[in-house]
């Protein structure tokens, strides 16, 4: 047991959370396995948050950086039906990777948390954007394309709307 009472199962180093281990918060809602250093998440590890049913509602699984999210990994939100797989910096989506949930998926870049530069989203209706983006919205060159695949616009986009030259 820590002082506030959660319970630590591993290693330690000069009194320090350092190495391999299991670390359970006090009510039960987190439990983290894997790799700490001086008592922060460091290295690869499992974080899983549980609701008072016990059920795990969020799941990373990858890389930790100073207790944040950073490098590799997979975040699961089971509330909210969605996959994410791919890179992280301080904790937000960051470089490649894979989004996807009940109703679209994007696959792409990604800076702070955001869909930004090249990718492609298909949502539900089998409609699909290929090209730009810039702070969640289509920016720039892309392509969209109905669900028969025929090419629905060919150009320039700002903001998600037809901008400047395009087909």
């Amino acid at each position: 047991f820590l002082e506030d009472n959660s319970i630590y199962s591993g290693h330690f180093e000069n009194g320090q959370i350092t190495g391999k281990g299991i670390f359970m918060q006090r009510d039960g809602q987190e439990v983290y396995e894997g790799n700490w250093l001086n008592a922060e998440k460091h290295g690869n590890g499992k974080s899983t948050l549980y609701n008072s049913n016990n059920e795990a509602l969020r799941t990373y699984e990858g890389e930790w950086e100073h207790n944040e999210r950073n490098g590799e990994g997979i975040y699961h939100n089971k509330e909210r039906k969605t996959i994410y797989q791919g890179q992280w910096r301080n904790n937000l989506r960051h470089g490649i990777g894979i989004y996807s949930s009940d109703n679209s998926r994007y696959e792409g870049q990604w800076r702070d948390d955001k869909r930004h530069g090249t990718g492609e989203m298909k949502d539900l209706d089998e409609s699909i954007y290929n090209g730009e983006w810039k702070d969640h919205l289509h920016h720039g060159q892309g392509k969209s394309y109905h669900k028969n695949g025929k090419i629905k616009y060919d150009g320039e986009w700002k903001d998600s709307s037809y901008h400047g030259q395009g087909k």
